[in-house]
Order: structure tokens, then C-alpha cells, then sequence
């Protein structure tokens, strides 16, 4: 009796878990959050929630029409600085002074747009203005000035390379 018993705490507890998991994964779902799969020990049931939770927070998509917080688009001009080897330092200092790191940034004065204010023609040439992507896609404007300043093309950001 005793092993029927355990077994039939073990199949209800992980179909509560099961249920639960698919509930906090369609809230997540629904507000527009990535959400990851996790293989789950039915005793550490709480921390895998909790897991995904955090990790869907962490890893939320944004469009270009989103104010992404400064702290993501920092993180993501560190990641591709050191992809392109390029100094992580100059590129926080150089987004810093043309944005404020903020990927919705328009110049009243010029077309210049985003992260690090591209202007219209120069956008789009690059592989990204090519391809329709907007200059306002903070992943996109970081990833064409990486590869600008790679190439040695910083005369557009004279100004704050000083």
C-alpha cells in the first residue's frame, strides 16, 4: 500500500507542477515574454518556476517601436564590443554622449536616429537599412556602428570621439 501511495503523490504532485508551469508559461505568453523549457526535478518545483520567471524577465523581446531601458542596451553594446573586439568602454562613452543610450532618440536638427544617431542616408546603406530594419532597432543601430567603427568609419561621431 505504502508504494501506491507514493506513486500517486508523485503523479499528483507533477501534474499540479505540469498544470502549474503551463499556466505561468501562458501568462508569460500572453504578455509577451520568451519563454524557455525547463527539464524539472518534481522536488525543486518552485525553483524552476521561479527559473523561468526570471529568465523570461531577463530575455523579454522588444520591437523597434519599444523604449528599451538604458541597463538592456547597455548590456547589449558590451556583448557585440566584444564580439567585434572593439573597446566596450569607448562604445558605452560614444553611445552615451550621441543618445544617452536611449534607442528611441530622434536629432531635431538632422534625420539622425537611435542608439547612435544614424542619420537616414547613412543608415541606409548599411546591411540593416538594406534589409528595411529600422535605425530605431537598438540591436540593429549597435550592430552598424560595431561595424563602422571595425572598419576604421568613425568620422561620424568626430564629435564625441574626442
Amino acid at each position: 500500500m505504502k508504494i501506491k501511495t507514493k506513486i500517486s503523490w508523485i503523479i499528483n504532485n507533477s501534474v499540479l507542477f505540469i498544470l502549474g508551469s503551463l499556466f505561468v508559461s501562458t501568462l508569460l505568453i500572453i504578455s509577451g515574454i520568451k519563454v524557455y523549457n525547463f527539464i524539472s526535478d518534481p522536488l525543486n518545483q518552485d525553483k524552476v518556476i521561479m527559473a523561468s520567471v526570471n529568465v523570461a524577465r531577463a530575455e523579454r523581446e522588444y520591437n523597434y517601436l519599444d523604449k528599451v531601458p538604458v541597463e538592456v542596451v547597455k548590456e547589449e553594446i558590451k556583448k557585440q564590443a566584444k564580439e567585434f573586439g572593439l573597446n566596450e568602454k569607448t562604445m558605452l562613452n560614444l553611445a552615451d554622449c550621441e543618445s544617452d543610450f536611449k534607442n528611441w532618440e530622434k536629432n531635431p536638427k538632422s534625420t539622425a536616429k537611435g542608439v547612435y544617431q544614424f542619420t537616414a542616408s547613412t543608415f541606409d546603406a548599411t546591411s540593416s537599412g538594406k534589409s528595411r530594419i529600422s535605425p530605431y532597432d537598438y540591436r540593429a543601430n549597435i550592430h552598424e556602428a560595431m561595424v563602422k567603427i571595425a572598419n576604421g568609419e568613425y568620422s561620424h561621431w568626430k564629435d564625441c570621439l574626442k
